[in-house]
């Protein structure tokens, strides 16, 4: 906590922001914060359990002012919105001059966040909670700009059980029954970026161990809990698990620019597996389901 309130952002250094201090995916720290990390740094302060000081409970609500005030007119909100432009010279992203629309994994994000920090009631949040259920597709599953389908669809299952719609919600059920109708005999899930993008097969590719940790999560999350698939995807995690310890995925599963520049992020793959296997470790421990 203490690393994470000495590298935030200063927005102020770029004219086309809201003034703030905030966060960015880079870390240097840059010009450069976006509402999608600063919604993760607020919601990890919350979830880690140790009690704040007033210096972060004053970054913590400069923080969610600044994502307010980026919400769109549709309802959701984007990475880098109307507020980013292009600072040409400057370091790492904050080259890259690209407008995006509202998407779904950013918005849930910031929506847990949100209902984490006790602002469920608040209108836009309502707002932000409709506008992702109307971007429900017809196959239960949800786009993403940061990653493919099965990215999307996980990110949303946990912003909507947060905003405590249940897994009895028609949303939440169909975006489950498509998750487990996407799941490989080798007990993993997989997608190539190229069918996230276009109307080709969704969710559809070789295993791979982040993909399989955000399905794993997604159900334990939902509590929409199929312990033979689980137990497969589980085996699938600790069967690709290096000697050392942690995880590497092969192919780029992260998307910087849609049909341009992807990525691949060893520190992601280990935390989102490290997270689906100790959820499936308490869920065993319970005997829920045996």
């Amino acid at each position: 906590m203490d690393w994470l309130m000495t590298h935030r952002s200063d927005s102020t250094a770029n004219a086309a922001h809201p003034a703030a201090m905030a966060w960015d995916y880079e870390g240097i720290p840059t010009v450069n914060p976006d509402v999608d990390d600063t919604a993760m740094v607020i919601a990890a302060f919350h979830q880690v359990g140790v009690e704040r000081s007033p210096e972060t409970d004053t970054a913590v609500a400069e923080g969610i002012r600044w994502i307010m005030e980026w919400q769109s007119g549709s309802g959701g909100w984007s990475g880098y919105g109307v507020y980013r432009w292009s600072l040409i010279g400057k370091r790492a992203l904050t080259g890259i001059g690209f407008i995006e629309p509202p998407s779904p994994c950013v918005t849930a994000h910031i929506v847990e966040m949100l209902c984490l920090e006790g602002y469920g009631w608040h209108p836009k949040v309502r707002r932000a909670l409709s506008w992702l259920l109307d971007q429900q597709d017809t196959d239960g599953s949800w786009p993403a700009r940061w990653g493919g389908r099965l990215y999307g669809t996980a990110q949303v299952l946990f912003a909507l059980m947060e905003a405590g719609l249940g897994s009895e919600h028609p949303a939440v059920a169909a975006a489950m029954e498509w998750i487990y109708q996407h799941q490989n005999d080798d007990g993993g899930w997989g997608e190539d970026i190229p069918s996230s993008l276009d109307a080709a097969p969704r969710a559809t590719g070789e295993s791979m161990v982040v993909q399989t940790a955000w399905c794993v999560i997604a159900a334990h999350t939902t509590g929409v809990v199929d312990d033979a698939r689980l137990d497969a995807a589980v085996a699938y995690l600790i069967k690709h698990q290096r000697e050392d310890g942690g995880w590497t995925d092969e192919r780029e599963w992260m998307i910087i620019i849609p049909n341009n520049v992807y990525a691949v992020d060893d520190a992601l793959t280990n935390a989102y597996a490290l997270w689906a296997l100790a959820l499936h470790a308490r869920h065993t421990e319970r005997g829920e389901g045996r």
